[in-house]
């Protein structure tokens, strides 16, 4: 029995020395370190010019998606460039909805320069020919606890058996989509989501993978799923605040006084038609008679 509790005494002690009782991962892409890499969102300068600058946007617009450049964090949860491009692909999906959105083009991440600043997007923009800009932004925090039963690492197959790892991982995923040309952020939709799941010390560099992969996705859900409402709220802005300036090109259909001009042109055309076939029919019995 003593040789037991010394055993135990000894699995303790050892245990506290060698297992990671806590860890932490932390990875992020900043929105204001990209754009404002000088620390200062408006310089003085041009402040007034900003304020004044009213952005006028002609539909359908052509936007442009990218990630903005990872800022720090460990780069093995890092958003993959596979990654990305599946979560781009989704993002344009939910955008190509909207019938005032003429193209969307996906943009490589590493066509953004890290603190490449308003200068960098304007390069970008021009490069792609897109009037606005959507950064998707991101930040994940993940921690793992040792619970009591990881004492049981320290045996031949504890570590294989016993789920004495407790994860975490928290995502914040953000789209801000900007005017190019007058440097205006329109507006934003935000996205979080929070796992938790035990794990084996084997298995725990798996099941934080599995956990940071699909927690980004469902923040991305949640900030799609927030887009709608946003932009709602951007358009009672243009009306009541007049925020934004709008104008429509020739082609777009999606403005209400060139819907109304095709329902006009309809009605004509309707109207011809119905007079033609009643002069036919008016024709067809006097010659009867």
């Amino acid at each position: 029995m003593k040789s037991l509790v010394l055993f135990l005494a000894l699995l303790s002690v050892v245990g506290c020395g060698v297992l990671d009782f806590e860890s932490d991962k932390h990875v992020s892409s900043s929105l204001l370190d990209y754009l404002y890499p000088s620390g200062k969102h408006i310089e003085k300068s041009k402040q007034g010019e900003r304020q004044a600058s009213i952005p006028h946007i002609e539909l359908p617009v052509r936007i442009g998606i990218a990630f903005v450049p990872r800022s720090s964090g460990y780069s093995q949860i890092a958003l993959t460039p596979a990654h990305q491009l599946d979560l781009l692909h989704k993002a344009k999906e939910q955008f190509s909805e909207y019938q005032f959105i003429e193209h969307i083009e996906m943009i490589p991440a590493n066509y953004l320069q890290r603190k490449g600043g308003f200068t960098n997007l304007k390069q970008v923009a021009s490069l792609y020919n897109v009037d606005l800009m959507a950064l998707v932004s991101y930040d994940q925090v993940q921690k793992s606890y040792s619970k009591d039963v990881s004492l049981l690492y320290l045996t031949v197959v504890g570590a294989y058996l016993f789920k004495g790892d407790d994860n975490h991982t928290q995502s914040f995923v953000d789209t801000a989509v900007f005017d190019v040309k007058t440097e205006t952020l329109l507006f934003r939709a935000p996205g979080t989501h929070k796992a938790r799941k035990n794990s084996t010390l084997n298995d725990k560099e798996f099941v934080q993978d599995m956990m940071s992969h699909n927690s980004f996705e469902l923040a991305l859900q949640e900030m799609l799923l927030n887009l709608d409402s946003e932009l709602n709220t951007f358009k009672d802005r243009i009306k009541n605040e007049n925020i934004a300036t709008v104008s429509y090109k020739p082609s777009y259909s999606g403005g209400g006084s060139l819907s109304l001009l095709v329902l006009i042109a309809l009605f004509l055309i309707l109207s011809l038609r119905t007079f033609r076939l009643l002069e036919k029919n008016r024709s067809f019995i006097r010659t009867k008679n």
